[in-house]
C-alpha cells in the first residue's frame, strides 16, 4: 500500500502520493483548522505556495494572455485570484508532470472538509485504486466532492477498478458531456492527464475548476466519488471572490438545470415550469437507471 506524502518529499519514492495543499502564505489560520480536522502536520506544513495575486491592479492583470483567454472564454473577465488560482493548479500539474518515481497527485486547498471520518484513511486506497498502469497512457482525473446539485441528475456510470470494492463507494464516470463540475478543492490527477493539462495552460487560460473544460480539451476520463469524500468549508471567507462576484457572475455557467427566471417572469411562467420540473424528473429518472447498469471496466 502507498502513503500520503507531501509533495516536497526529496526523494520521493514509487509507492508515495504526494499530496500538495495550495495555501497562501499568510493562511495560518487555515492550515492550523485542516490540522484540526485530521491533516497531518506533515502534509499541512509542506503546502505548496499558493500564487497570491489579492489586489493586483487590472492594468497587471491584462498583461497576463490567461486574463484574455478567460474573458473570451467566459464571456467576463477573471477577478484577480482567479487567475492566481489558475497558476497555482496549474503549477501543480505542470511539477507532477514531470516526476519520474509518482505517477499522480492529491491536490487540495486550505478551505477542504473531510467529509467522514474515515475520508483521509480510505483516500492512500482510492487512489491506489486510481493508479492506472503507465502503459495504458490513460488520462484520469477524480474529483473527491462534486457538489450534490451538480452531479446528482448528470449521467455517470458506476466504473470497476481493482481494491475500491470493499471501501462502500462507488467511482461514477461522468460520461454527461453537458454536466459540469466545478469546484477545485479536492483532486485527483494522473500524469498523463497532467502532461495534457500542462500543454494546454501553455497556450490559454481557464479557470481552474471547469472540469468539463479541462476534461474535454485533455481528453481526460472525469470520474467522481459518491458519497463525496471532501467538501469545501462554506463559512471561511473566499480567498478567490470575499466578495461573491464571481458567484454571480458564474450563475448562467453553473446551473445546468435552472430556469432562467427573469425569461419566465415575461411569458408563459407556468407552463414553462411544469415543462422544467418535468424535464428534470425524466433526467434524474434516467441518470438514476443509468448508474444501476453493471459496472464498466476503467481501463
Amino acid at each position: 500500500m502507498g502513503k500520503l506524502v507531501p509533495w516536497s518529499k526529496s526523494p520521493l519514492e514509487i509507492g508515495d502520493v504526494p499530496v500538495a495543499i495550495i495555501s497562501l502564505a499568510d493562511a495560518e489560520g487555515r492550515r492550523k483548522t485542516l490540522i484540526d480536522r485530521g491533516f497531518s502536520p506533515e502534509l499541512v506544513n509542506g503546502f505548496w505556495p499558493a500564487c497570491d495575486m489579492r489586489g493586483t491592479p487590472d492594468s497587471d492583470l491584462q498583461s497576463h494572455s490567461q486574463y484574455h483567454d478567460i474573458k473570451e472564454l467566459y464571456g467576463r473577465p477573471p477577478i484577480s485570484a482567479e487567475l492566481g488560482c489558475f497558476f497555482s493548479h496549474s503549477a501543480i500539474v505542470e511539477w507532477l508532470s514531470v516526476q519520474e518515481s509518482v505517477s499522480q497527485v492529491v491536490v487540495f486547498e486550505d478551505d477542504v472538509v473531510p467529509e467522514m471520518a474515515r475520508s483521509l484513511d480510505s483516500l492512500i486506497e482510492v487512489a491506489g485504486a486510481l493508479s492506472v498502469p503507465e502503459e495504458s497512457g490513460m488520462p484520469l482525473i477524480c474529483h473527491l466532492g462534486p457538489r450534490a446539485e451538480q452531479c446528482r441528475a448528470a449521467l455517470a456510470r458506476r466504473v470497476s477498478v481493482s481494491g475500491h470494492e470493499g471501501l462502500g463507494i462507488e467511482i461514477l464516470d461522468l460520461i454527461d458531456k453537458k454536466a459540469r463540475l466545478w469546484r477545485a478543492h479536492a483532486y485527483i490527477i494522473n500524469k498523463a492527464a497532467a502532461k495534457k493539462y500542462t500543454e494546454l495552460a501553455k497556450g490559454s487560460g481557464f479557470l481552474a475548476d471547469d472540469w468539463r473544460f479541462i476534461a474535454d480539451q485533455t481528453q481526460s476520463k472525469l470520474v467522481f466519488l459518491n458519497p463525496p469524500f471532501f467538501s469545501q468549508d462554506e463559512e471561511v471567507e473566499s480567498t478567490i471572490d470575499p466578495s461573491n462576484k464571481r458567484l454571480g457572475w458564474n450563475s448562467p455557467i453553473r446551473s445546468n438545470l435552472s430556469l432562467n427566471f427573469d425569461a419566465l417572469l415575461k411569458s408563459k411562467y407556468i407552463y414553462r415550469k411544469i415543462l422544467s420540473k418535468l424535464a428534470r424528473i425524466f433526467r434524474l429518472s434516467f441518470a438514476i437507471i443509468f448508474r444501476a447498469l453493471p459496472r464498466k471496466k476503467i481501463y
